[in-house]
């Protein structure tokens, strides 16, 4: 009877272990968090997340489809130069804050990638370009934070490691700065040390993202450009993209060793798929991708398919342009 009673405490401890641990963005000590790891016994899941056009996540299409595959988080972005407008008057869309209510009441983490600077806080054209004055946006991204207390994520910018005049100007960050030996590293720790702690003070539970690293930044030295900032406490993760050209095989392992040597922190993966110029020829490697993805242990915090709605970018989304779901949609049902 003895030998019986111990071994049920042994399996009792073991499952009680046996869950992954999500990040922990309410603890507003410095401690830092890592999933539970027991292999072979047990295989780490990464938090699961897709992304959404500003504004959109509370929409009745969009919330059918949340309601379906039950992400852990959901990726959308909070535009600076559609709230403040003018210095220091802020109108906040009512879709902000629709949308981070639907979430929240669905448990469903929004993690809000702050970006776009308005006409008056930049020289740059580009609503891409950098602010001229640091303490501008750091002024904002507090003022995001204390909008919406309790657990939230905020990412500081989107790609910002691409140089100024790359593509599409709204999409990517161009913050990159080909002149500078390591690329504008040092402007972009400038922006952490400015930005964390006046989120942290407006909301203590906030978790802050840095990097949203395309990791492409073309004639850069980009090992000097994430040293630039890397090793600064005025964050709490390091988010990254990459997506997988077929028929290449995928270098994300490679991708996230080469991360690890800069940071013991978590690593998000807040954009990924697998890229096509003709979609037909992708779908099944699509969901081959995911489902190995989320399965195995890259030990990743999150991962983010890249996107839910229809884009049109190179057929990576999860719906057809007439809305009706891909293969690889049907990896995301519980």
């Amino acid at each position: 009877m003895k030998k019986l009673t111990v071994l049920v405490i042994v399996i009792l401890m073991l499952v009680g272990c046996s869950s992954p641990k999500s990040p922990n963005i309410t603890d507003d000590t410095d401690t830092e968090v890592y999933s539970v790891y027991l292999a072979p016994l047990f295989v780490h899941r990464p938090l699961r997340g897709t992304e959404v056009w500003e504004g959109t996540a509370s929409s009745p299409a969009v919330t059918i489809l949340l309601d379906e595959i039950q992400p852990d988080f959901l990726r959308m972005p909070i535009y600076w130069s559609h709230v403040e407008k003018y210095p220091g008057v802020y109108i906040w869309p009512s879709n902000y804050d629709l949308d981070v209510e639907y979430l929240r009441s669905k448990n469903i983490l929004p993690i809000l990638t702050v970006k776009m600077a308005p006409d008056w806080a930049r020289s740059n054209p580009n609503l891409c370009g950098r602010p001229d004055d640091i303490s501008d946006y750091a002024n904002f991204v507090a003022k995001v934070a204390e909008r919406y207390p309790g657990d939230i994520i905020i990412e500081i910018w989107n790609e910002p490691d691409v140089p100024d005049g790359y593509g599409e100007a709204d999409y990517y960050g161009c913050w990159g700065d080909l002149s500078d030996p390591n690329f504008g590293g040092d402007y972009y720790r400038q922006v952490l040390d400015a930005s964390y702690p006046l989120i942290k003070q407006a909301n203590p539970k906030a978790y802050v993202l840095a990097g949203a690293l395309m990791l492409n930044c073309f004639t850069c030295d980009m090992a000097n450009y994430i040293k630039g900032w890397a090793d600064s406490p005025n964050y709490d993760g390091i988010s990254f993209h990459h997506y997988t050209w077929y028929p290449t095989t995928s270098s994300l392992p490679e991708a996230i060793t080469y991360l690890a040597q800069f940071t013991n922190k978590d690593l998000w993966l807040t954009e990924t798929a697998v890229v096509a110029n003709v979609c037909s020829t992708v779908q099944e490697q699509r969901s081959v991708y995911w489902a190995n993805l989320v399965r195995n242990d890259y030990r990743l915090t999150g991962v983010s398919w890249f996107f839910l709605q229809p884009s049109q970018w190179r057929c990576v989304d999860l719906l057809y342009p007439d809305w009706s779901k891909k293969p690889v949609y049907k990896e995301w049902m519980p």
